[in-house]
């Protein structure tokens, strides 16, 4: 909340926008043909992952992952979500990082 405070003086629509496209970029994708819930659950892992300083060294198999676990929450099936999450390491030491 510090940061959307500082740098977005607290406008969470320019600071989700903002992290939407970094994670964009990052991850080299475009979600304009995705379902809604794809591209909302994309929009909240962006928020998050905008905290993710090391985002960017991440190798092309991790964030590959990344992107089946994003699609996957938005899925019917909870289960393959919670299970590609456990397997995703970098990314859920990132989450508890973030958390600490």
């Amino acid at each position: 909340m510090r940061r959307i405070a500082a740098k977005y003086r607290g406008e969470v629509k320019a600071f989700r926008e903002d992290a939407v496209k970094k994670l964009t970029r990052a991850l080299g994708v475009h979600t304009n043909d995705w379902r809604p819930a794809e591209r909302e659950a994309f929009s909240n892992f962006a928020m998050t992952l905008s905290l993710v300083d090391d985002l960017d060294d991440w190798t092309r198999t991790e964030k590959q992952a990344l992107l089946k676990i994003i699609r996957a929450k938005a899925g019917a099936d909870e289960s393959k979500y919670l299970k590609q999450m456990q397997q995703h390491s970098r990314l859920r030491a990132a989450i508890i990082k973030l958390g600490s």
